[in-house]
């Protein structure tokens, strides 16, 4: 059963005590050994959520990560397998060269501890997501930049509150949502998602799969982003990052004028 885990008081204690040390962890065996953290683990969590610590009480709370679907074939993790650099920032601050994944399923962003191994299976903590600013991974052949949208933080956000890859963020906006879903297979569940598209062209974010809804959501320009689309062979279906970049700023030089 997981256990909140409370990084901050912590290690805010360990430095108001004289830059004493934390107390020896205890180490378990078997799955008692995921509801503590090592002291190594607890070291190299004080360098991922260190700076202005002695007045952070209320930086961040983490949720001990157990791979559930360890036994699956088909798993939740974003492009599992696929090596990856990781930058994240939390409340302003920025931090790079940590193994972070991000659980579609549940919605988490994982931050993994790839030296210290339990049952050959990665250490993992769930991130306390309201404290996340954003999140970028790195591909070889891609950049993924994810953000945390809330209602709290903007009122007019239309669609659950959550993580989003963003695309766009101009005066028009469009965010990709990958959208998880469990299968039971005999004794094990296996895990499949798919990315959805949402786009803003100012009346709120809308969900988009096909290219007549697509230039539909520009309202008067419609017109002119039909012509633009097919002067360039863009297909909405088909259309990459890059694409859909170029529609969405031609669109907001449209609606300049």
């Amino acid at each position: 059963m997981s256990k909140n885990l409370f990084f901050i008081p912590l290690m805010f204690l360990s430095i108001a005590a004289y830059a004493q040390r934390p107390d020896a962890v205890k180490t378990y065996k078997g799955n008692d050994a995921y509801a503590c953290l090592e002291n190594k683990e607890i070291e190299e969590l004080y360098k991922l959520y260190s700076g202005r610590i002695e007045s952070s009480y209320d930086f961040i709370c983490g949720r001990e990560h157990y791979p559930y679907y360890f036994n699956s074939e088909s798993k939740p993790i974003l492009f599992y397998g696929k090596k990856h650099s990781s930058l994240i920032t939390i409340k302003g601050r920025t931090y790079n060269n940590y193994s972070l994944n991000y659980d579609t399923n549940k919605d988490q962003l994982i931050y993994l501890d790839t030296i210290n191994r339990m049952a050959y299976r990665p250490f993992g903590m769930a991130l306390n997501r309201d404290n996340i600013n954003n999140f970028v991974f790195a591909y070889k052949d891609d950049t993924l930049s994810f953000r945390f949208f809330s209602k709290d933080d903007d009122p007019t956000f239309n669609l659950p509150d959550g993580f989003y890859q963003v695309v766009y963020y101009g005066t028009s906006k469009y965010l990709i949502k990958y959208i998880s879903s469990a299968v039971i297979h005999g004794s094990d569940t296996e895990y499949f998602y798919s990315p959805v598209g949402f786009l803003n062209t100012g009346k709120g974010y809308v969900k988009v799969k096909m290219n007549s809804q697509f230039i539909r959501q520009f309202g008067a320009s419609s017109r002119d982003i039909r012509k633009y689309m097919s002067r360039t062979g863009i297909k909405f279906r088909r259309a990459d990052k890059r694409e859909l970049n170029c529609v969405l700023k031609y669109y907001d030089n449209l609606a300049k004028k």
